[in-house]
């Protein structure tokens, strides 16, 4: 047991069971492995890997309770940021990462197959093109990013996926309040309405976190997300 990732963890008032600890162990040597090969991450000392993408994932579930299966989508995954660390400590919930890179969608399946993770899909797929599917279409209880995307354009990637009453959380710097209000026309056309932006510091190194949480309220016009690179090129 790495006793720094559990003074990590205490201080960012989390504890976490045998069984999950030595899960992220596996996940950290795994990430270490892959990134001689690919480029999953540019951050690789453990303390770093700890704080900025372990217990910064787990930030989440200061926002919401979520339900016991629940249905989560992790959008633009990367390294599995923040789906992986919320899996590991919520088995029960159905999580599905999309990434549209298809080396990293290798690299979180051999993540989910090395750690024994069930109930756990990585997708290689665009927005666009995922949630265009009847199937994936506003079907997920909550909806995450921690994707480095103005707030319209990540609006627009994940709140078609969000179902009625669900929730879509955008993990975002500082800057987070400032960008609500460039998002207030996305928000309403996308059918969200903003329930809290919860800024706070967090982990040892006092890292500066705004989660912005919208809550789903209405269906999402069927033409979002619009293919071509719209929704950065022209965000709404």
């Amino acid at each position: 047991m790495n006793k720094g990732f559990v003074d990590r963890l205490a201080k960012a008032g989390l504890d976490l069971t045998p069984q999950q600890l030595d899960l992220f162990e596996g996940y950290r040597a795994l990430i270490k492995e892959w990134n001689e090969k690919i480029d999953i991450t540019a951050i690789t000392e453990d303390r770093e890997v700890d704080n900025k993408h372990f217990i910064d994932s787990l930030s989440v579930f200061r926002q919401i309770q979520v339900p016991s299966h629940a249905r989560v989508m992790d959008m633009g995954s990367g390294g599995g940021f923040p789906g992986i660390p919320m899996k590991i400590v919520d088995l029960s919930l159905e999580m599905t990462l999309v990434d549209s890179l298809k080396k990293r969608v290798d690299f979180l399946q051999e993540v989910v197959d090395r750690l024994g993770l069930e109930g756990v899909r990585c997708i290689h797929a665009r927005a666009e093109d995922f949630l265009h599917d009847p199937g994936e279409r506003e079907s997920f209880d909550l909806v995450v990013s921690r994707a480095v995307a103005p707030l319209p354009t990540l609006l627009e990637y994940c709140l078609p996926g969000v179902k009625i009453k669900g929730q879509f959380i955008a993990m975002k710097g500082p800057g987070g309040r400032e960008e609500v209000y460039q998002a207030d026309r996305a928000i309403q056309v996308l059918g969200g309405r903003l329930k809290e932006v919860d800024s706070f510091t967090w982990t040892e190194e006092g890292y500066q976190r705004s989660l912005v949480v919208i809550e789903k309220v209405k269906e999402s016009p069927k033409k979002y997300p619009r293919g071509q690179g719209k929704a950065r090129k022209s965000p709404l």
